[in-house]
């Protein structure tokens, strides 16, 4: 089974990917005296525009210029016009790759920047799996370790590598999570929590799924009170079931016996917690 990313592909595309705002690239590739007495070491135009280019982007994102990659027009026409050549000489630069090489180690130096080692990525991996464990979205996750490793001056590593330090933070979180609600619960809860999954032929359906299967949308709401109130019955079986408009201990929770009376109930099922996600205790730790 495919492993689900950390984030899609566009995602990362955002987060790592060259700006052509204007507002952005004033901000972050306007090109300093220091910038311009390295670049103009250069003496072909191809070498200066394509060093700058490396420069810009390196100081802006934190990463390399991709070899495949092809900077946005407005990004090499804004950095161009500062170092007075033209656009079109980017064509020629990159042809020898010992080049392209020697400009971004120039450009490290110049930078105070390197290579993420094993401690920068361990760091990263530290600070995604502090941020897994506020929230399950990729997007969190991913901001962390990017900010991590840009404040430890690494150069940021390919996007799939970025992807799998955030899915292992992530599960490690997600499995820290399940033993902490698990802990405590005696062998015959969870024996019934597991048979929560098991498929129920008298509502085709498992238990789980059925318990999870309350209605969202607003017009649906009268139509399925009556199944929500059953729903909340069996939950308070073993005391787990509350209803949003019935949290006072003082009041009396709704029972089936109340569907006439009551419409649009909204009930909240504390099972859910125990077992959200759909899988078994030994699916939710493997």
């Amino acid at each position: 089974m495919a492993q689900r990313h950390l984030l899609k592909a566009d995602r990362w595309a955002t987060l790592l990917g060259a700006p052509s705002d204007e507002e952005t690239l004033i901000r972050h590739y306007t090109l300093g005296q220091a910038d311009l007495d390295l670049i103009r070491a250069k003496t072909t135009a191809h070498n200066q525009l394509g060093l700058a280019i490396q420069l810009c982007l390196m100081r802006h994102l934190g990463r390399s210029w991709r070899h495949d990659e092809v900077p946005p027009a407005a990004l090499v026409a804004f950095i161009a016009q500062q170092i007075d050549v033209r656009s079109m000489a980017l064509r020629d630069y990159g042809r020898r790759v010992q080049n392209r090489r020697e400009h971004a180690l120039e450009v490290q130096r110049h930078l105070g920047l390197r290579q993420a080692d094993k401690h920068d990525l361990r760091a990263a991996l530290a600070a995604a799996l502090e941020a897994a464990d506020a929230t399950d979205h990729g997007q969190p996750i991913a901001e962390a370790i990017l900010a991590t490793l840009r404040e430890r001056r690494a150069l940021l590593p390919a996007a799939d590598t970025l992807d799998r330090l955030g899915r292992g933070a992530r599960a490690i979180a997600r499995r820290r999570m399940e033993a902490a609600l698990l802990a405590g619960l005696a062998a015959a809860e969870l024996a019934a929590l597991d048979d929560l999954l098991v498929l129920d032929p008298a509502v085709q359906m498992s238990r789980f799924a059925w318990l999870r299967a309350l209605p969202e949308a607003p017009s649906e709401r009268n139509r399925l009170c009556h199944g929500n109130l059953n729903r909340l019955a069996e939950a308070r079986q073993d005391g787990s079931g509350s209803c949003r408009r019935c949290r006072s201990p003082s009041v009396k929770c709704p029972g089936p016996e109340d569907a006439e009376r009551v419409t649009g109930c909204e009930v909240t099922l504390g099972v859910e917690g125990v077992v959200d996600g759909g899988m078994n205790r030994q699916e939710a730790l493997s």
